[in-house]
């Protein structure tokens, strides 16, 4: 699930889905930038089923939280280097 253990790239919080596999917030380094990032895994499935990254990527922007709602929308909250929030829903 990418650099495990590292304080930026996380992953920062995992949240289980209805359609049987984890959702898990983190970020990736991208060229010079951090960037906001949604992965879902299916179990002894070790390349993820999908992967959310938000088209600007301009600066830091780490996921910290994921939320799984009761028909597969996935929302997930993190912040940006300047401090504000990053929110994004995917799916449902």
């Amino acid at each position: 699930m990418g650099p495990l253990g590292s304080a930026w790239f996380g992953p920062h919080d995992i949240a289980w889905s209805p359609a049987g596999y984890a959702v898990v917030a983190l970020a990736e380094l991208q060229g010079q930038s951090i960037v906001f990032k949604v992965q879902a895994f299916a179990p002894n499935i070790y390349a993820p089923l999908w992967t959310f990254i938000p088209g600007d990527k301009q600066g830091v922007q780490i996921a910290l939280a994921v939320a799984v709602g009761p028909l597969g929308e996935v929302y997930a909250g993190g912040i940006s280097a300047t401090s504000h929030s990053v929110f994004a829903v995917c799916g449902g």
